[in-house]
């Protein structure tokens, strides 16, 4: 087997996906840990590593190295979503053209696909659901491009590092290609003809109405995170500054923006059901958990009558 031959049996999303979700996996306890053996650099450099936003332990205004040479602002975070929602709408429009107008997809599009995850790929047994996973995925980018630059207040200070800005570019399109290389038209031999029963569509508007509920959740947890931020501003004076979260789903999690994205994921993952995107289901499970885990642990060293029983992302549980 030659080298071109390993990269096209390679299922790269998948790929990509699997060694994030383990590296995040691996890292998590030692950046949560507080046992007495470990070295207090290795728990920081994790930290840093893991760590964006008010969770990072160094801040935009330093003077280290990381900071001038391997951070960018938080801010930079409505990039993802520019990138991503023109994917979708993009997507979108090519699921239109072939669905909608009947015309055979360009041979570029099985050729990338092709080399992105494997020629050999199989198409999923609905078109319906297929067609309906890439809508609600492009919906919620749409929707967060509008949030981090319509709602969304962001700290002067915040900073990520260029490693998750860069993981947040192959997330997206990885999540679009993905989804699309199992689409039936767009595999070899499948089907161009958007047939469907009358349980596909009762399992599909099933799983709309799940996502529906979470997307709700989502704008209303970010809507009211953004309020408390300017009311904040015009308190202390100061842009960006943190509060205690209330109301809403923060009476029971820290966390319930990363609580509903992991709940929008399961539903796509339930209209796409195969290995790659239980994969990609993973990665968001595993990335989400984290940062709500980090977010918590911040505003109880922060705030000290942060509530007792609230949680970082799972009611009653996690």
């Amino acid at each position: 087997m030659n080298l071109f031959d390993i990269v096209l049996a390679v299922n790269w999303p998948a790929a990509f996906y699997l060694a994030s979700a383990g590296i995040v996996v691996v890292l998590e306890p030692i950046a949560s840990s507080s046992v007495p053996w470990l070295p207090s650099i290795l728990q920081k450099s994790v930290q840093t590593f893991l760590g964006f936003g008010k969770t990072l332990p160094v801040k935009k205004h330093g003077n280290s190295w990381w900071i001038r040479f391997m951070t960018v602002p938080k801010s930079w975070f409505g990039h993802f979503y520019v990138v991503s929602s023109s994917v979708g709408l993009l997507s979108c429009f090519l699921l239109y053209i072939v669905y909608g107008r009947g015309v055979a997809p360009p041979s570029w599009v099985f050729s990338s696909l092709d080399l992105l995850t494997s020629p050999r790929r199989q198409p999923s047994d609905s078109s319906l659901l297929s067609v309906t996973s890439v809508v609600l995925l492009t919906v919620q980018c749409c929707a967060r491009f509008y949030e981090c630059y319509f709602v969304s207040v962001f700290s002067s200070s915040a900073v990520m590092n260029v490693l998750q800005y860069a993981v947040g570019f192959l997330h997206y399109i990885s999540a679009f290609t993905l989804l699309l290389s199992h689409t039936p038209a767009l595999v070899s031999g499948g089907s161009t003809s958007l047939v469907y029963t009358t349980e596909e569509v009762a399992f599909c508007i099933a799983c709309s109405f799940y996502f529906g509920l979470a997307f709700a959740v989502q704008r209303d947890s970010i809507a009211r995170l953004a309020r408390l931020r300017k009311e904040a501003k015009l308190v202390q004076g100061r842009a960006g500054s943190y509060v205690l979260p209330v109301g809403g789903a923060f009476e029971y999690v820290s966390c319930p923006h990363m609580s509903a994205e992991v709940i929008m994921y399961t539903a796509l993952f339930a209209l796409h059901r195969n290995a790659a995107t239980a994969i990609m289901w993973l990665f968001v499970f595993s990335n989400q958990v984290h940062v709500a885990l980090s977010n918590h642990r911040w505003y109880r060293s922060i705030f000290a009558d942060y509530p007792l029983s609230r949680r970082a992302i799972c009611p009653g549980l996690l």
